[in-house]
């Protein structure tokens, strides 16, 4: 659905967490976020309109195939391209995992403190392509986090004499007004698009071998760069798509023909979006720190359904972890089936939903 990525998701979804097992509540936020990543593409081909940031490069051959009459190949094209990241992704989630965690066991308060520098002007400095505003936003962020209680000397801070600010500025309160609400209000300013959807059959869905075997190099070049680069503090699965496609086009004998309908300009981002799913989530469990807009958001999440993300993580919440991660495995397989079989129940949901879209939400 258009204009519902996977923050928005996980902070208006996070209540039901509440009513859940811990495993339970944590798998549901691995689904929510692996599933708004691996579907936002659908939108993305068919309309133009990316379901989340991470896809607008998507548009950018996606959408050229369906105007051409090949948005069955497109769809299917990219949701295995998407299936194949994923799962390398979550490879190497599981092989670094484990040495990260006991390596951030070594950490002190200076190595925690550097890293945490880094994320931090990392992040402002990649978000945005002015340095000042980033550094702004920074510094906000930094003001609302020190609201409350100190947890250390237990001193009071930037609560002007409220008793409701003790215990600081609910994050979900935040993420709820800043991600959710804030998405419906685009949609309502969204004209409605009447272009007409195009016919899709399920034989077109099944890419040949030929097809396939063209692919699998910038399948594998995008899965590797949004794993790496999903790790990375304040980079993200955005920033390796944009790579991802750079790349591809440097590397191709006929650069002038991208933005037209060419298959490794749709493989190779979808790869490097998916993988770094299982990249930003190695920071995030072993040593606390998101790498981004959704894992911020999911940090949060989790500290409230009584985890805490940090190197020792594995050792209190193993089981919790593994099962979760275990999760991801079979949330790829399913992801991939229903995002090729079902595509042309998604193209008509697309378009009858608009309307009642803003007020479901």
């Amino acid at each position: 659905l258009p204009g519902l990525g996977p923050v928005a998701g996980i902070a208006i979804l996070l209540p039901l967490c509440f009513t859940l097992d811990t495993v339970s509540a944590l798998t549901l936020l691995m689904g929510i976020y692996q599933g708004a990543m691996f579907g936002g593409r659908i939108s993305a081909i068919l309309i133009n309109v990316p379901g989340e940031p991470s896809d607008v490069v998507t548009t950018f051959e996606g959408y050229p195939m369906t105007r051409q009459g090949r948005a069955g190949y497109a769809l299917s094209l990219s949701a295995i391209a998407s299936f194949a990241g994923g799962m390398i992704g979550f490879i190497g989630l599981v092989v670094l995992m484990p040495y990260l965690s006991r390596w951030g066991l070594r950490f002190g308060t200076p190595e925690m403190f550097a890293v945490m520098l880094f994320a931090l002007v990392a992040t402002s400095g990649l978000g945005a392509q002015n340095p000042a505003r980033g550094l702004i936003a920074l510094g906000i962020g930094l003001v609302v986090s020190v609201v409350g209680i100190d947890r250390i000397s237990g001193e009071i801070r930037i609560s002007f004499g409220t008793i409701e600010l003790w215990d600081g500025i609910s994050f979900i309160a935040i993420a709820v007004g800043l991600f959710g609400v804030s998405e419906a209000l685009s949609l309502l300013r969204e004209k409605r698009d009447d272009t007409p959807f195009p016919r899709i059959r399920l034989f077109d869905l099944i890419p040949g071998l030929r097809d396939l075997g063209r692919n699998v190099g910038a399948v594998l070049r995008g899965s590797a760069l949004g794993y790496i680069i999903g790790v990375l503090p304040g980079a993200g699965a955005t920033i390796a798509t944009f790579i991802s496609y750079g790349i591809e086009k440097r590397l191709s004998k006929t650069p002038e023909r991208f933005g037209n309908g060419v298959d490794q300009g749709l493989t190779a981002p979808e790869a490097a979006s998916n993988a770094s799913i299982g990249g930003s989530l190695v920071p995030l469990f072993t040593l606390g720190i998101p790498s981004g807009a959704v894992t911020a958001v999911l940090l949060g999440a989790l500290i409230t359904i009584g985890l805490q993300p940090g190197p020792r993580m594995l050792a209190t919440s193993g089981n919790v972890i593994w099962a979760a991660i275990a999760s991801l495995f079979l949330a790829n397989v399913l992801l991939l089936i229903v995002n090729t079989a079902f595509v042309p129940f998604f193209t008509t949901m697309i378009r009858l939903a608009q309307k009642y879209l803003v007020s479901t939400i």
